[in-house]
């Protein structure tokens, strides 16, 4: 394998202990600081994906294509995952203000993304 690869397998596999350790752990000092291992470890995954992906690239201009779609589809992603868990808690806890705001949230998002997308798509020309 490579080397690329290596780190981030090892990062993605930290990740996960970190989240064992935080779930199970009754220490609230000790969640905190898994919380912030996560979130460590969650960035340095993404950060050498991108690095990776901009090594594909063919010149300049390709590679800050290829970043800003990296850095978007991550952003949706994390804002989508956030959300449905949110609805799927509201609906089984039957808060009504939740299941009218999430919907609301994803059209939001779902705005910017496309705002987002048309301003890279227009840079491009």
């Amino acid at each position: 394998m490579k080397n690329g690869v290596k780190k981030c397998l090892a990062m993605a596999f930290l990740m996960i202990v970190a989240d064992v350790v935080f779930v199970l752990s009754d220490i609230k000092m000790v969640s905190f600081l898994m919380c912030f291992f996560i979130g460590l470890f969650m960035n340095s995954v993404r950060m050498l994906v991108r690095a990776n992906l901009s090594l594909l690239a063919k010149d300049d201009n390709q590679a800050s294509i290829i970043g800003q779609y990296s850095a978007v589809s991550y952003t949706l992603f994390q804002a989508g995952a956030s959300l449905t868990i949110g609805y799927i808690l509201a609906t089984s806890g039957n808060i009504t203000m939740a299941q009218l705001f999430l919907p609301l949230m994803v059209v939001v998002v779902l705005i910017l993304y496309v705002f987002w997308t048309t301003k890279i798509n227009t840079n491009r020309i």
